[in-house]
């Protein structure tokens, strides 16, 4: 009886360890998935905000503003609160200056400045147009 015992509670070990490892695996698995589907996302979002500014840049403005002005306050106008540093190279260029570490502040001609913390933007406030 007690042999039977054994051998049953070793099998149980056996299939319950393989059904965890299998788990494991599984979990691995659907985390690198849901990291490369974030950087897609970011890489769609990025691209979408360089064709907003386009799409801004050609539009007829009506008013004083100069087409320059107009670019500019397209390209303000699609960040958002998570974007990437790289993210906001890609739509602003390199700020004039950089200051701080963890929590750090882009500063752009005109008074234009974004807040990151922790590699993503909190924060911003527009240049005068």
């Amino acid at each position: 009886m007690k042999r039977h015992i054994s051998f049953y509670f070793l099998v149980f070990l056996l299939v319950g360890s393989s059904c965890y490892a299998q788990e494991s695996d599984r979990i691995d698995e659907l985390e690198r998935r849901i990291t490369s589907l974030e950087e897609s996302v970011s890489r769609i979002e990025t691209m979408i905000a360089v064709l907003l500014i386009g799409v801004a840049g050609n539009a007829d403005q009506a008013g004083n503003d100069d087409q320059e002005d107009v670019e500019l306050k397209a390209k303000w106008r699609v960040l958002a609160v998570g974007m990437t540093p790289k993210q906001v190279r890609a739509i602003l260029g390199e700020p004039e200056r950089l200051d701080g570490g963890k929590v750090a502040t882009w500063r752009y001609p005109r008074g234009g400045h974004i807040t990151f913390m922790d590699g993503e933007v909190r924060s911003w406030v527009e240049p005068r147009f």
